[in-house]
């Protein structure tokens, strides 16, 4: 428990509750923050691949190159906000929970569900951007003579 020499919240302590609301307007922003994230690196996404299947292969060689390399940037920096993203909330949660049981709240302990790693890592926020960033790969790969058929044929069976 705490180490201070205040005394222990009450479930109808004002600041308790304030601090409760606090926590849960913190988990709300972080969960709106990796919405936000997700909407503009897939819309960013969107234009690269556009950009790269519509340019004239044979005189924007420099900047057919470079879209690979942009759009595994981009994947990775949606991945890093995400991922910040998710260890803040995990921290409001574990503050929310704490914060609750020294109040004797019943109920559930954490806002929300929780679920196993692998499940967390396969949800749309993690997984899509791995997708992109290996189309992005693959196609980086590809423009530089690799040939990755034979790995493809091995990974899809």
């Amino acid at each position: 428990m705490r180490q201070t020499d205040t005394p222990e919240p009450t479930p109808a302590d004002p600041l308790c509750i304030e601090e409760l609301k606090t926590l849960s307007d913190t988990i709300r922003a972080e969960n709106t923050l990796i919405s936000q994230r997700m909407f503009w690196g897939l819309t960013l996404q969107g234009f690269l691949f556009t950009s790269y299947f519509l340019s004239d292969k044979n005189t924007m060689h420099d900047i057919e190159a470079a879209l690979p390399v942009i759009g595994i940037l981009v994947g990775l920096s949606s991945l890093l906000g995400t991922y910040l993203a998710h260890v803040a909330m995990k921290e409001a949660m574990d503050a929310f929970a704490d914060l609750r049981e020294r109040m004797g709240r019943d109920g559930p302990v954490r806002p929300g569900r929780q679920f196993p790693r692998v499940v967390t890592i396969l949800a749309p926020h993690f997984f899509i951007p791995m997708v992109v960033i290996g189309g992005w790969i693959y196609i980086f790969a590809m423009l530089h003579g690799a040939d990755v058929g034979p790995h493809i044929r091995a990974l899809t069976g």
